[in-house]
């Protein structure tokens, strides 16, 4: 899981590990399935997506119908900041959108 490979990015600091674990296929997330807009997704932090399957895997595993979950009195408290991912999101933007802030 762990490997020394430039998949994503080029690691060029004295402090950094060269050997870090990358998930493969990071950009690739079922919008229609979380009720998201396709833009907002790809405008979505990747540790956001994964987060989001992951509980609904979660669910899933737990023996529930995340269904069954809608409009039920049910939630999951997450703390998140903002990663690297923000400046990039930023800085890569060229047209006036309206999905920046909230992906």
């Amino acid at each position: 899981m762990v490997t020394e490979n430039e998949k994503r990015w080029k690691i060029n600091h004295p402090n950094v590990p060269k050997r870090s674990a990358h998930i493969d296929n990071i950009n690739k997330l079922d919008a229609g399935h979380f009720g998201l807009h396709y833009r907002q997704a790809d405008n979505l932090d990747p540790a956001l997506r994964v987060l989001m399957e992951t509980v609904t895997e979660s669910i899933m595993d737990a023996g529930v119908n995340p269904l069954k979950l809608k409009s039920s009195k049910t939630g999951v408290f997450i703390g998140f900041s903002y990663s690297d991912v923000e400046n990039i999101t930023f800085a890569e933007t060229t047209e006036s959108q309206k999905f920046v802030v909230t992906g």
